[in-house]
C-alpha cells in the first residue's frame, strides 16, 4: 500500500509530515491522507514531488502506486515508463517541435531539444528509428497530459489500441489512438474533455495518412 511505504521512507530520511511538505510542495495534509489510507490514489504530479524529496531513485512510490490496482490506468504504467528511465538514460534522441506538413520529414529549425533515453531503448528499437515530440493539446490527455514530450518509433508493428504519431491529411503530425476495422481505420482522442473529433478513413475512401511512429513513453521532464 502506497501509504505505508510513504510513511516508511519519510521515517527512514528523518523527515516528520510537515517537514516532507515543505520539502516536496505537497500538503501536508495530503501527505496524512495518503499514510493513512485515506487516499489510495495520488496524482502522478504529486508522487513525482514527493519521490524527488525522498529521493526515492528506486521508485517504491511508484511502484506501490502501480500495485494498488489490478489493472494500471494508462497514467500509472506513464508513471512506471518514466520511472524507469530516470537514472538510466544516457542517450540523447532529438525533440522535434513541429514535423512539415505534406512530408512528414523533420528540419534542423523544428529541433526543439533532447530527451535522454535508455541504452536499452536504443538497442530494442534502434536509434535511427526512434523520435521525440512535444505534445501540444488537451486530445489525448487521458494517456499523455500537455506539454509532455513523447518519444515514438517508427519501425514497429501498430495493434489496435497503440498510440501513434500520425500525419492526417498533409497536416502535421498529430497523436491519437489507432484503431482498424473491417471497414475502416480510425484515429481517435482520448481526452477527458469533449470536442475532440475521430479521424475516419473508409476502406474505399483515400488513405490520406501517414503513421509516423508508434508510442514508446512519455515524460515530464524539461527539454
Amino acid at each position: 500500500m502506497i501509504g505505508s511505504v510513504l510513511k516508511k521512507l519519510r521515517e527512514q530520511k528523518g523527515f516528520g509530515v510537515n517537514q516532507l511538505a515543505a520539502k516536496s510542495g505537497v500538503s501536508a495534509s495530503q501527505i496524512s491522507r495518503i499514510e493513512n489510507g485515506i487516499q489510495n490514489s495520488p496524482t502522478v504530479e504529486t508522487i513525482k514531488k514527493l519521490s524527488a524529496a525522498l529521493h526515492d531513485s528506486d521508485g517504491q512510490l511508484l511502484k506501490a502506486t502501480l500495485s494498488t490496482t489490478d489493472k494500471p490506468s494508462p497514467l500509472d504504467r506513464l508513471i512506471a515508463h518514466t520511472s524507469e528511465h530516470i537514472n538510466m538514460a544516457t542517450e540523447p534522441i532529438q525533440v522535434y517541435g513541429t514535423i512539415h506538413a505534406g512530408n512528414a520529414v523533420w528540419a534542423d529549425e523544428d529541433i526543439i531539444g533532447e530527451l535522454m533515453v535508455t541504452p536499452h531503448l536504443i538497442q530494442k528499437y534502434g536509434r535511427e528509428n526512434l523520435f521525440a515530440l512535444k505534445i501540444t493539446g488537451e486530445s489525448m490527455n487521458k494517456r499523455i497530459p500537455n506539454g509532455y514530450v513523447a518519444l515514438f518509433s517508427r519501425d514497429c508493428e501498430v495493434d489496435n489500441g497503440d498510440i501513434v504519431a500520425v500525419l492526417i491529411d498533409g497536416d502535421d503530425a498529430m497523436v491519437k489512438v489507432y484503431e482498424k476495422t473491417s471497414k475502416a481505420i480510425i484515429f481517435k482522442p482520448d481526452s477527458w474533455l469533449p470536442g475532440f473529433k475521430s479521424y475516419v478513413y473508409h476502406k474505399d475512401d483515400e488513405q490520406d495518412f501517414q503513421i509516423l511512429g508508434k508510442y514508446v513513453y512519455s515524460t515530464d521532464y524539461p527539454i
